[in-house]
């Protein structure tokens, strides 16, 4: 395993990172977009917690577009190549507590949408990973300050849920509990985003 260390928030490092990539690994035929932030907002409080700890704009949605356009012509002179989005359950129905991470993944859902499409004559397929709740590292502070003592799957779990996934064919990989807000009516939506959000003030 290789490893260079890369702020995908900045825009120049993506271009750094794009280039060095392509220089070191010519046959690179896989991008995958992972990194993300999850905040605490509450926007009664104006600007006051936006920017604290990085923008979720840039790096949860800007970065990933930015690298898929960057990345793309490359990967469709490659005879297999994909694009693998990490977007997520909340991208379905939204915490209220998370309001800009829940849009930024709602966001990159319809980006990889729109982009299968435009690359559905290609050699480049465009995956979508959105998992539940996995116990990972994300927003550890948030997790503990409201008290959770469910962090969500493990980590090993959700791997293998998407790599069945792969074995299956599937361009939107989740597990039943995300299924289940992806498939739902608008009714179940309006239903589902009360029960999630009964603690909200």
């Amino acid at each position: 395993m290789h490893t260079k260390q890369c702020d995908v928030a900045d825009r120049s490092q993506r271009e750094t990172l794009y280039e060095w990539a392509l220089k070191e690994y010519p046959n690179l035929n896989v991008l995958v977009n992972n990194a993300g932030i999850q905040k605490e907002i509450d926007f009664k409080k104006g600007t006051e917690e936006l920017f604290v700890d990085g923008d979720e704009i840039e790096l949860n949605f800007q970065a990933p577009v930015h690298l898929s356009a960057l990345f793309t012509p490359h990967l469709m002179k490659q005879p297999e190549a994909a694009i693998v989005q990490v977007t997520s359950g909340l991208a379905f129905n939204p915490l209220a507590v998370y309001p800009v991470y829940c849009a930024t993944k709602a966001a990159l859902h319809s980006f990889s949408l729109t982009l299968r499409h435009q690359l559905r004559d290609t050699s480049v397929e465009v995956i979508e990973m959105a998992p539940p709740m996995v116990d990972t590292g994300l927003n550890q502070k948030s997790r503990d300050k409201q008290g959770l003592t469910y962090r969500g799957i493990s980590s090993e779990e959700y791997v293998q849920y998407f790599l069945d996934g792969l074995k299956e064919g599937k361009q939107e990989i989740t597990n039943e509990r995300v299924e289940g807000l992806r498939d739902a009516t608008r009714a179940d939506y309006d239903r589902l985003f009360e029960q999630m959000n009964t603690q909200e003030n």
